[in-house]
């Protein structure tokens, strides 16, 4: 990072007065008399919505005593209409798109009441002093929220030392927790951007993370499921823990944590450390991997920008598969892996790019760029299945039609002598991988076709007896537990979601459509 930002800092506070002298010019901030319910815990007042069926509030609230105080109150629901419309035309505001429901849902719980911003001194004595009205402070999620903009140089003094704010703003994007979703970021924060007068372009991006669970249950002290990540990193290392936490599974979604898949991504890191013992002379890419290595770095690229870290190290997975496959890895090979590899395994990279005189730092270097032409191939492999078992592998030209495909195949000798019969299923997929229970993965993933249409298909295909002619590759079995009687769709989706592993890789993914799949 750049620099810790700390909401105790001399340039974030006056920020803050900044902002509060401006909103209230505009007659955005009143004060005001008001009695209710007050969770000393939570330091907020609370309404009858934080009331359980008996009409109680419960204990997360702790101690809740009857209060009345003056405070200074942001005018929240002037920005509700705006709010509504922003949200609901927005395709990038919140992200993944699922939770745009939940935002929208919180405003309009949260727009019939304006905003406590301040608390008084004699209560509260920390905090940020309004600068209008010396007995009061501002209330921390206020205060809070704008670190965000303050330490990237918003309403910045000359010579503060912090950034050119038209250089950074507006971000990328904020990575949250879905549990501080509603109200604070998805409603508060654009409420208040808004009213400082950002416009809708300058409005950032919500990424919302999942949690780790454990057997299904969020990690909890009191439950005493807990990962310390200090075990993992005494253990393993922090690179195969940091590596892990990016490919364990999909970033916006809940994702069981597994010891064993740490290992699993220390091992991996084992793998491209012996690459070291294989290097041969060569800057460039070998002549039988430049396709795959222009592949590799548009498929890494391009998720990173997506935050699909999961598959885009699964692609760099394959690419030292065979490098090891083939026995060596050129100069030029490992330079390019290793600067796909450092922003999620940083010191392993760094380390190995030193051994190798590589030059100027690794992260000093420009990102990698592919070329679309090198990408293309002559010949590609063809697994050829029977009865759902692959029985071979042929090479056939890149640009071959589907109808030439099946013209080819079913005349070859090689496949002839496979016992290939008219009905069985030919899969035209050059980069499969069949697993131990006969389920496959792409190793090339993208948005193409979801697994649940996949499975989708399985599912019809297993209980109506269809064998339709599909342009999508389809190059796997019928698991056997999608194969029992009187499965329905919603069990397909069950099993979609279940914690198996051969599962679980395609939930998490999306298999490579292609346009020459064909059934014999």
């Amino acid at each position: 990072y750049d620099g810790w930002a700390a909401t105790t800092d001399p340039r974030h506070k006056a920020c803050v007065q900044k902002i509060l002298t401006s909103l209230k010019d505009k007659g955005q901030l009143y004060k005001k008399s008001y009695r209710g319910f007050y969770s000393v815990r939570q330091e907020q007042f609370l309404t009858d919505k934080e009331r359980d069926e008996d009409g109680n509030f419960g204990p997360e609230w702790g101690e809740v005593v009857e209060l009345e105080e003056e405070n200074w109150y942001f005018r929240l629901a002037d920005q509700a209409e705006w709010m509504k419309q922003f949200v609901e035309k927005s395709g990038s505001f919140v992200l993944p798109a699922f939770r745009k429901a939940e935002v929208l849902n919180a405003i309009e719980r949260s727009f019939d009441a304006d905003l406590c911003i301040s608390r008084p001194k004699e209560r509260l004595s920390w905090g940020i002093e309004l600068p209008f009205d010396p007995d009061f402070v501002t209330y921390v999620w206020f205060d809070a929220l704008i670190n965000y903009v303050s330490f990237a140089g918003y309403l910045a003094e000359p010579g503060s030392g912090l950034p050119e704010f038209s250089r950074l703003w507006p971000a990328d994007c904020e990575v949250i927790g879905k549990d501080i979703l509603v109200p604070a970021h998805g409603v508060y924060w654009p409420a208040m951007l808004h009213a400082m007068g950002f416009s809708d372009e300058e409005m950032p991006t919500l990424l919302v993370h999942g949690w780790w669970n454990i057997n299904g249950e969020k990690m909890s002290k009191s439950r005493g499921n807990v990962i310390n990540p200090d075990d993992i990193v005494r253990d393993l290392g922090a690179d195969a823990f940091r590596l892990y936490e990016m490919f364990m599974g999909a970033f916006d979604q809940a994702i069981p944590w597994s010891t064993n898949g740490a290992k699993g991504c220390r091992r991996f890191l084992d793998r491209v450390w012996k690459l070291q013992s294989m290097v041969c002379d060569g800057e460039g890419f070998s002549k039988d991997l430049e396709a795959e290595m222009h592949q590799t770095i548009k498929k890494v690229s391009e998720d990173y920008e997506k935050m699909k870290f999961n598959t885009a190290i699964a692609a760099m997975m394959t690419l030292v598969n065979d490098f090891f496959a083939k026995g060596q890895v050129t100069r030029g090979e490992l330079r390019m892996l290793l600067l796909l590899l450092n922003p999620v395994a940083p010191h392993i990279t760094e380390e190995m790019w030193e051994d190798q005189g590589f030059g100027a730092p690794i992260h000093h270097q420009p990102w990698p760029k592919w070329d679309e032409e090198k990408m293309k191939t002559a010949e590609v492999e063809i697994a050829v299945q029977i009865c759902g078992k692959v029985r071979g592998r042929i090479m056939i030209p890149a640009d071959m039609t589907k109808e030439q495909a099946e013209q080819e195949l079913i005349q070859r000798e090689d496949v002839q002598a496979l016992g290939i019969a008219p009905g069985d299923y030919v899969c035209y997929d050059p980069k499969t991988v069949i697993t131990e229970s006969g389920f496959v993965k792409s190793r090339f993933l993208d948005d193409k076709a979801s697994a649940a249409c996949l499975l989708t298909l399985l599912w019809r295909m297993h209980h109506t007896g269809e064998r339709p002619r599909y342009d999508t590759c389809i190059g796997f079995t019928v698991h056997e537990e999608v194969g029992h009687g009187g499965s329905t769709l919603p069990q397909v989706d069950e099993l979609l979601a279940s914690d198996k592993a051969e599962i679980q890789a395609v939930s998490y993914t999306h298999l490579r459509a292609h346009e020459t799949g064909a059934y014999l």
